[in-house]
């Protein structure tokens, strides 16, 4: 057997083990990647779904399909969703300004 299959059986009947409980998985192998409640950040600014995603530019669709747990953000809207999070004005006025910029 190739050297690629033998790489994919030993992860597999690794994984097993640790799903079993058997064995604990190596910390320097995992992998955690950070999934923000947007539901909660939404709240915490007050917004309907709709006005929060005109507000912030981002599609109501995508909005409502973060908050029902059917998607998560990814890659660089991880870290927007954390500044709306943290200084919603400041990103409130930057995405009004980009907006006025793009219509002019």
């Amino acid at each position: 057997m190739s050297q690629l299959f033998e790489d994919l059986k030993e992860a597999a009947e690794e994984m097993v083990a640790i799903e079993k409980g058997q064995v604990k998985p190596d910390p320097s192998r995992v992998h955690q990647t950070l999934v923000p409640n947007t539901k909660a950040i939404r709240k915490k600014t007050g917004l309907s779904q709709a006005k929060f995603a005109k507000r912030f530019g981002l599609g109501l669709r995508q909005v409502q399909q973060w908050e029902a747990g059917r998607r998560h953000p990814v890659g660089p809207l991880v870290h927007f969703l954390q500044l709306i999070d943290n200084q919603p004005e400041v990103v409130a006025k930057v995405v009004a300004e980009d907006e006025q910029l793009m219509e002019g």
